[in-house]
């Protein structure tokens, strides 16, 4: 099996003490003779970062994440995880309101979409985030469907569900 450099990746790895190995598992749902990607590099930075980490070893990533770059993405990349930490952490003031930091992390969840970066923990944290926040607003079914969304992605990674 080969994998492919690509800052959209859809594997990520873990080590196995046991087996003295590592072990590759889908970071999100990956359809039928779809060509697997493991990220080389750090993907929360900005194209010409993710470029400069990989120049020593000679690997030049082609994904359409650093052939489309822009100043636009480059940002949300190097920021994305702050601002989903920044949203979670005021959690007292969105129990009251959530309805601004609502828009704020959906725009987040749309961008990370956008940049193929469903296989992070901050894209699962969002999951669950939005869904207690629609819980909070009394809307059951968008609060069901990021429930659902969140128990699918998290089979992988296995985070406290908090709902």
């Amino acid at each position: 099996m080969r994998f492919f450099t690509s800052c959209r990746p859809n594997i990520g790895h873990e080590f196995d003490l046991s087996s003295f190995s590592y072990q590759f598992r889908a970071k999100r749902d990956i359809k039928a003779g779809e060509q697997l990607f493991y990220s080389y590099c750090e993907t929360d930075q900005s194209a010409a970062a993710r470029k400069a980490e990989l120049a020593p070893y000679g690997v030049v990533c082609k994904c359409f994440s650093c052939v489309n770059a822009t100043p636009e993405s480059d940002k949300f990349r190097e920021e994305y995880q702050k601002r989903v930490i920044e949203i979670g952490s005021q959690v007292m003031q969105w129990i009251s309101n959530p309805s601004p930091y609502l828009k704020r992390m959906l725009e987040i969840h749309q961008g990370l979409i956008d940049e193929g970066l469903q296989s992070t923990t901050a894209f699962v944290n969002g999951l669950q985030t939005i869904s207690a926040m629609y819980k909070l607003m009394g809307q059951s079914r968008k609060q069901k469907e990021f429930a659902d969304e969140f128990a699918k992605y998290n089979r992988v990674t296995k985070l406290p569900v908090l709902l």
